[in-house]
């Protein structure tokens, strides 16, 4: 039987929970935006050039989004919505409902290609969305454990998967030192997260988040010096073209991860590549139990 689908909204730093199934299109498609791109772009210009095209679609639909509901037009914006966890039973041994994490500056809408598709999937969703400004690594970590145990009790799911884009990587990686977390995450997947630091946070202000950012931070060398997670699979992309986190750097130390590097995309235009979230996709329908020995192959 099909899930009853329930409206759900997001504001600040706390949890709304999308339900699967079909939901209203928004007025203006990303999507297809990224099709008329990747169409016409390869025959005039080379790759590099599509991928920085990808990067101007990528940062600039989650703007145009950004006064939807999860659940498609019409709703509150994000920044003005109550928070709302809705009850959705998922049952004994089903795939973890997942939770995106989105980076530094962006938006939970940064995410609309993955999320769209994870819910055509059947997957329930949860975006945790958080300003930058005038918090810590160590506070949004905290936030987000609080944001999976409230999934958690509304869902009745015993394990979770986390998503998480360049800085949402990183707070995630945070979150997992302590036990309270890692017992209940089943897998990680991170994209251009800086886990040896971005060259481009000592140019940045020197807000809290861009200093934890930079090379050799005290943060990044205690995550490095962090054993991996018991039982939590972890993949991590990384991109060739990725300006803002080179590839090298965007790959966990110390983690037993499946390392995934991309071509043709930058830090944001990893979000919209098909073959990134075919890969996502491919990884996060198999639970800790049913993977070969903790592993995760990429396809």
């Amino acid at each position: 039987m099909s899930r009853p689908q329930a409206p759900a909204s997001q504001s600040g730093d706390r949890v709304a929970v999308d339900r699967s199934g079909r939901t209203p299109r928004p007025p203006f498609s990303g999507r297809a935006l990224l099709r008329l791109v990747e169409g016409w772009c390869p025959r005039l210009i080379s790759r590099s050039a599509v991928g920085a095209l990808r990067e101007i679609v990528a940062v600039t639909v989650p703007l145009i989004l950004a006064g939807e509901t999860a659940l498609g037009a019409g709703g509150p914006r994000y920044r003005e919505a109550v928070a709302v966890a809705v009850a959705a039973d998922v049952p004994d041994g089903a795939v973890p409902p997942v939770v995106l994490v989105h980076g530094l500056g962006g938006l939970s809408t940064s995410w609309y290609a993955v999320r769209s598709a994870l819910r055509a999937d059947g997957r329930t969703v949860v975006s945790f969305d958080y300003s930058p400004w005038g918090s810590s690594v160590e506070k949004l970590a905290d936030r987000l454990t609080d944001t999976v145990e409230e999934l958690l009790a509304a869902t009745g799911a015993g394990r979770v998967q986390l998503l998480g884009h360049s800085l949402g990587g990183v707070i995630i990686a945070q979150a997992l030192t302590r036990h309270r977390l890692a017992r209940h995450v089943d897998m990680v997947v991170t994209l251009g997260s800086p886990f040896g630091g971005s060259p481009w946070a000592a140019l940045l202000p020197t807000a809290s988040l861009v200093r934890a950012l930079r090379p050799g931070s005290p943060l990044l060398r205690r995550l490095a010096a962090c054993p991996p997670p018991e039982g939590v699979r972890w993949l991590a992309f990384a991109s060739t073209l990725d300006p803002i986190v080179p590839a090298d750097r965007a790959v966990p130390a110390h983690r037993q991860a499946t390392c995934v590097t991309v071509d043709g995309v930058g830090h944001t235009g990893m979000l919209l590549d098909r073959d990134v979230i075919a890969r996502i996709l491919a990884a996060t329908q198999v639970t800790g139990e049913a993977a070969d020995e903790g592993d995760v192959r990429a396809a």
